[in-house]
């Protein structure tokens, strides 16, 4: 009950600053929405649950720009681009701070996500569900989108392909990777990782 409760509370915060009109302006922030899908196991799909965390940044009364976690609707079996896009569309509805169409046409200023939720520019090669894309036209929004890949993900796709043309780097990556799932196996299996280890020990 109490973290239900404090939960209702921070949303309840969430919606007074969204909503609130900014100084010498006197409307609400603009805003903008990124998302991503997390699995809930070690899969891509995981046979426990997929959710689709979403986060909304904008600038508060102190002319701050805040980031918060709007939601985390699980996204179930249909991870199509129009699936995902309903569904973000109807988690902005039924939110306290109510964010319908009318207000995405008015104040949502843009949209993000890594290359499963949109397409990139021309130039992109990756497939895509191009949920950010279906989402700009299903609230209603007929002016050209301002739709962006984040950095982290596009930078992260350049060293994963440019390490693949290096054999030298490819084969620390594995080694790296190996050296990780040791570590895990001694934090889960202290006690069969204790008795691999003193079987080195003379």
């Amino acid at each position: 009950m109490t973290e239900y409760l404090a939960c209702r509370c921070v949303k309840a915060l969430d919606t007074l600053e969204l909503q609130a009109a900014l100084p010498a302006l006197g409307v609400p922030s603009h805003f903008s929405l990124m998302w991503d899908g997390v699995n809930l196991g070690a899969t891509s799909f995981a046979r426990h649950e997929s959710l689709e965390v979403v986060a909304i940044s904008f600038v508060n009364q102190t002319g701050q720009l805040h980031a918060r976690l709007l939601a985390a609707p699980s996204s179930g079996l249909d991870r199509s681009g129009q699936a995902i896009a309903e569904l973000i569309k109807n988690t902005l509805q039924v939110h306290e701070a109510g964010i319908n169409t009318e207000v995405c046409k008015s104040r949502l200023a843009s949209l993000g996500g890594d290359g499963a939720v949109t397409r990139g520019g021309p130039k992109a090669k990756h497939s895509s569900t191009s949920a950010a894309e279906k989402l700009w036209t299903l609230l209603g929004r007929t002016d050209q989108p301002s739709i962006h890949w984040d950095p982290y993900h596009r930078d992260e796709a350049a060293r994963r392909h440019a390490s693949a043309e290096v054999p030298m780097v490819a084969e620390l990556l594995d080694l790296a990777a190996v050296m990780s799932q040791l570590l895990l196996d001694c934090l889960y299996n202290y006690d069969l990782c204790l008795s691999e280890l003193l079987t080195f020990i003379p």
